[in-house]
C-alpha cells in the first residue's frame, strides 16, 4: 500500500500535537487557592502558580524544564473530549518528580 507524503505529514503533525497536549483533565479540584494560583488535580489536588501557556494546536512547550504542562482548569476545554487545541498551563512538577 502506497502512503502519500501528505498522509505522512498529517500523521506526524497529529502525533506531535497529541504528545505535546496538556495532560488529561483530572477530577475536579476543590482546594481553595490564592488568587494568583490555579487548583490542579494532577495527580492529586494542589495549588500551583501558572508559569506560562503550553500545549494547544501549536504544541507549545513549557520554557522551564522543571515545569509540566497540565490542563488549564479555568476553561471548559477538555483534551479528552475533543479538545485537541486545548491550551494548558505550565506548573512546577508535583513533589516526587515528573509524571
Amino acid at each position: 500500500m502506497k502512503t502519500s507524503r501528505l498522509s505522512l505529514v498529517a500523521t506526524f503533525a497529529f502525533s506531535t500535537l497529541v504528545a505535546s497536549s496538556p495532560t488529561a483533565r483530572a477530577n475536579t479540584c476543590l482546594v481553595k487557592c490564592p488568587a494568583d494560583n490555579v487548583c490542579i488535580a494532577d495527580p492529586k489536588p494542589r495549588c500551583a502558580v501558572p508559569d506560562g501557556a503550553c500545549g494547544g494546536f501549536a504544541g507549545l512547550e513549557c520554557t522551564n524544564p522543571a515545569d509540566v504542562c497540565v490542563d488549564d482548569p479555568r476553561d471548559d476545554c477538555d483534551p479528552l473530549q475533543g479538545g485537541a487545541d486545548c491550551i494548558g498551563v505550565c506548573v512546577a512538577a508535583p513533589k516526587g518528580g515528573r509524571r
